[in-house]
């Protein structure tokens, strides 16, 4: 969000005006404190994915799909949050039951699609939770509060949340082609390329 943000108000290198920059680099230590993306991804899908042979995460998906009524509940301008949460979440499902399939007989499969797989969960992730801030801001009085939540749920949904699904192709590939050449092969490849 900070790297959106950024592209939002712009900054010229360690000139800048609106302080988005010093926000970017702060959140930059995260990475190093939490580890990396891929081994948060190899957890996700060696450790936590299985646990009550994959029940937890389905019922997980479930609970998210809530939201859906109260989305409805909202009314018209709520619609495209729903029809978009709706999408993605069968998605995430889906890439979720190929995991629960392929992890046992094929470890490196599921391994070889756990980075975007834990993307697209960060993707519905955030809308679930923009969803709910949106609708519980509209049961309050505060119309500024409830204009602000969910205009800033239906960007997201319209603007980030579609990347979820241009990630499934990746996160089911398998892993045939990441072991399809040897570093013998790979290395002849690069010595023709370098003459």
């Amino acid at each position: 969000m900070t790297s959106l943000a950024l592209q939002i108000h712009g900054g010229m290198g360690f000139i800048e005006e609106t302080g988005a920059a010093q926000h970017v680099r702060d959140v930059r230590i995260a990475a190093i404190y939490e580890g990396t993306n891929g081994i948060q991804a190899a957890d996700l899908v060696g450790r936590k994915l299985g646990i009550r042979g994959g029940a937890s995460i389905l019922e997980f998906i479930s609970t998210m799909r809530e939201v859906d009524a109260e989305l409805e509940a909202g009314g018209s301008e709520f619609m495209s949050i729903r029809e978009e949460l709706r999408r993605q979440f069968d998605i995430l499902e889906e890439a979720t039951q190929w995991m629960l399939r392929t992890g046992l007989k094929d470890p490196n499969g599921v391994l070889a699609g756990s980075t975007p797989y834990l993307r697209m969960w960060g993707l519905c992730t955030s809308v679930w939770m923009l969803a709910r801030a949106a609708t519980a801001a509209a049961r309050t009085e505060d119309a500024d509060l409830a204009q602000e939540q969910l205009v800033l749920a239906r960007f997201y949904a319209a603007q980030i949340l579609p990347q979820a699904s241009s990630l499934l192709g990746a996160a089911t590939a398998g892993s045939v082609d990441l072991f399809a050449l040897g570093a013998q092969g790979l290395s002849a490849h690069a010595r023709k390329a370098r003459r």
